[in-house]
């Protein structure tokens, strides 16, 4: 039997596709690579872009609000921060502003006497004294558009105690109640304590006036209270006092525009 014969056209088709088939299997593979490309670095795009406004972003914020910080404190009234004058402020900041980092510390010695120390952290500021005490100053979040200034000051001697004021970023005074309450000396006792025996009633009444000491936080929205007016009473008194107050400081935290006692 003969072998079939190929027509002319049947043999250019073959020969076509034979010629085609490298040629459309190696576009494919180009498409194949193209797009695995391209999804490659849009992805390494995207990471890029991630870590870049991802580190950036936060750190220029940061910077802002730390600016804010300083306009606040470089316009605080002398009445609310009497042991520093503009000029020593002018100073502490120029100091502080030569300093690499989040955390910013200067220092130099008071016209008042004594070393004046500076610390400005992202949105807090610290001012420390060797003589009279220390200062705390934080702006707070109140509004989506609107801020405060939380200022605590501590006199340190005889015993620590401290104040805390409230003001606009202007500094006009606001009423302290509207964003805390107070804790009384009642607040340190341990749960569960007889307040009707006789230790108690001998105790209770030596811890009155009440002192405390107030700390803001450095690093969140949070302040710490700790009674010291234990420190006042007699020596034979502070193992009575032991017996019914916590060792434990109470802790607010800054929420919805106020600071709330967290549970222990």
């Amino acid at each position: 039997m003969d072998p079939p014969v190929c027509s002319p056209w049947g043999r250019f088709g073959c020969y076509l596709l034979l010629f085609a088939c490298p040629i459309i299997f190696a576009s494919i593979m180009k498409k194949e690579f193209i797009g695995r490309t391209a999804k490659s670095l849009s992805l390494a795009l995207a990471i890029f872009s991630g870590c870049i406004f991802g580190s950036v972003l936060p750190a220029w914020s940061q910077e802002i609000v730390a600016g804010e910080l300083e306009r606040c404190f470089l316009a605080m009234p002398e009445s609310v921060l009497p042991i520093v004058t503009m000029e020593e402020r002018n100073d502490l900041c120029r100091r502080a502003g030569h300093l690499s980092g989040f955390t910013h510390t200067a220092s130099l010695e008071s016209s008042l006497g004594g070393t004046v120390t500076f610390l400005l952290n992202r949105n807090f500021i610290r001012i420390q004294t060797s003589t009279v005490g220390e200062v705390f100053m934080r702006i707070l979040p109140f509004s989506d558009s609107s801020s405060v200034i939380c200022v605590v000051t501590t006199v340190l001697h005889p015993v620590a105690d401290s104040r805390i004021d409230f003001y606009t970023t202007e500094w006009k005074p606001l009423k302290t109640d509207r964003f805390w309450q107070q804790p009384r000396i009642e607040d340190f006792f341990l749960p569960h304590t007889d307040r009707q025996s006789y230790a108690y009633q001998a105790i209770y009444a030596s811890l009155t006036p009440s002192y405390m000491q107030v700390s803001l936080s450095e690093e969140s929205d949070t302040l710490s209270i700790r009674q010291t007016v234990t420190e006042t009473l007699a020596e034979e008194e502070k193992p009575l006092a032991a017996i019914f107050l916590s060792p434990e400081p109470l802790v607010y935290r800054w929420q919805s525009g106020r600071f709330v006692r967290q549970v222990r």
